[in-house]
């Protein structure tokens, strides 16, 4: 007949990344193996987490697309002024665990970077457009550009003046200039742009208008190749990213912000990135685990305290707290006089990370006398056999080990100020007494 029992618990990884479901659990004198009860809550709150962590990532990624847009207007108007307007700052808004809600805010949030981005890049394309005919424009008017229009009468009487042909012909490749610049990337490289915006110079400065629609197509060209290299860079950042679907923290929240700013850095530190996302993910797997340890813990404690509330037992004052924290918390039940359970909480085999190993057994003050007689004896038994259905309608599968069989029941002394409930009145303790001692005095 124990007095006291070990329960080996295992319980399953719950946290913010999935992980097995199942194992053993145990509990001082039992042993306990997971059930699908356990697996089934574990799943279920590590799909619900799962959840949130997708539809944030999905807004929060979205959300920084956009962020990338304004900021390249904001760099943009520093150098065009009010030719380029500045997109609205966006609202906070938030999709918790709801995919569908995510999956609407998200595509409301690429819609607008959308709309923002076809606003930047025709901006920037006619106000690249007219600067570059500006400045040709002035080339011609400083005889710097060939006319090919040879001088006549005076332009007041009608006739075609100096450059009058080139102009005309300026303005309609000022025309087509623009329609290529403005499918310019807004992310494309200062250099690139520079060089981009030479040929494009060069190109209305050619002796003909033949020779400088064919540079245009030409730069057309430049302008697509522009394109897909950033169209590249965003996929291989997209790629390093991936792995942070699933993993949140502030060593996630910075990498995804570096990521951002690399995907307007012409040269990316690739190997630089690349450890930097192991490191983030290192960092994240730690805090899943102690996620995962805190949250076995609390899930443990609550789930002995309430198997035995349920048996009739009541429990200390932050039982879950201190179960779940420095690993010792006591129950009682009302009919005790200076009794009680005290269950310590363990860290398992160093081989099984999720076990944890419940220590319980009965505890009185020092100077107590603690009624343990042949009723409360089978009322402790009792409870041991009805706490392993009471612990499997909760998720575990027990086994009980006998420890304190071999010795027999007894009751371990603690001190009186550890002792956490109230002590039965001294007057019936010594009445509880005096029989004893006038027996032994006769």
């Amino acid at each position: 007949m124990p007095c006291g029992f070990e329960l080996g618990l295992v319980v399953p990884k719950v946290g913010l990344v999935a992980a097995s479901v199942a194992g053993p659990v145990a509990v001082a004198g039992l042993a306990v193996g997971m059930t699908w009860a356990v697996g089934r809550a574990a799943d279920s709150l590590i799909e619900r987490q799962q959840r949130a962590l997708a539809a944030s990532f999905h807004v929060e990624r979205a959300a920084d697309r956009y962020e990338a847009v304004r900021h390249r207007a904001e760099r943009a108007r520093t150098e065009f002024g009010a030719e380029i307007d500045l997109p609205s700052e966006l609202p906070r808004r938030s999709a918790g665990a709801d995919l569908a809600r995510a999956a609407a805010l998200a595509d409301d949030l690429l819609a607008r970077t959308a709309a923002a981005e076809q606003t930047l890049h025709a901006q920037l394309g006619a106000a690249r457009a007219r600067r570059i005919v500006a400045r040709v424009r002035q080339a011609i008017a400083d005889g710097t550009v060939t006319s090919r229009t040879e001088p006549g009468p005076d332009p007041a009487l009608g006739s075609p003046g100096p450059g009058r042909q080139r102009l005309a012909e300026l303005a309609e490749l000022g025309a087509s200039l623009r329609r290529v610049l403005s499918r310019l990337d807004a992310a494309a490289p200062d250099a690139v742009v520079g060089q981009l915006e030479q040929w494009a110079e060069q190109a209305l400065r050619a002796p003909s208008p033949a020779t400088a629609r064919r540079l245009l197509d030409d730069l057309r060209y430049s302008v697509e190749k522009a394109n897909q290299e950033v169209a590249a860079r965003r996929a291989r950042l997209a790629t390093l990213a991936a792995p942070l679907r699933e993993r949140a923290g502030p060593a996630v929240t910075a990498m995804h912000a570096r990521l951002a700013a690399a995907a307007d850095d012409p040269r990316p530190d690739w190997p630089g990135l690349t450890a930097a996302i192991d490191a983030a993910l290192a960092d994240a797997r730690d805090a899943a685990d102690r996620v995962q340890v805190a949250t076995t813990r609390t899930y443990t404690a609550w789930a002995v305290r309430e198997s035995l509330q349920q048996l009739g037992y009541t429990a200390e004052q932050g039982f879950d707290a201190r179960l779940a924290g420095d690993g010792t918390a006591h129950l009682t039940r009302p009919d005790w006089q200076d009794l009680a359970v005290r269950i310590v909480q363990r860290p398992g085999d160093q081989h099984t990370p999720q076990r944890q190993d419940l220590h319980l057994d009965l505890v009185a003050p020092r100077d107590g006398e603690p009624d343990f007689g042949v009723a409360v004896r089978d009322q402790w038994q009792g409870s041991v056999t009805a706490l392993t259905p009471a612990l499997r309608e909760r998720g575990f599968d027990v086994r009980v080990d006998d420890r304190g069989a071999d010795g027999g029941p007894h009751v371990h002394p603690v001190d009186a100020q550890a002792y956490p409930f109230d002590r039965a009145d001294r007057s019936r303790r010594d009445r509880r007494r005096e029989p004893r001692l006038r027996q032994r005095r006769s």
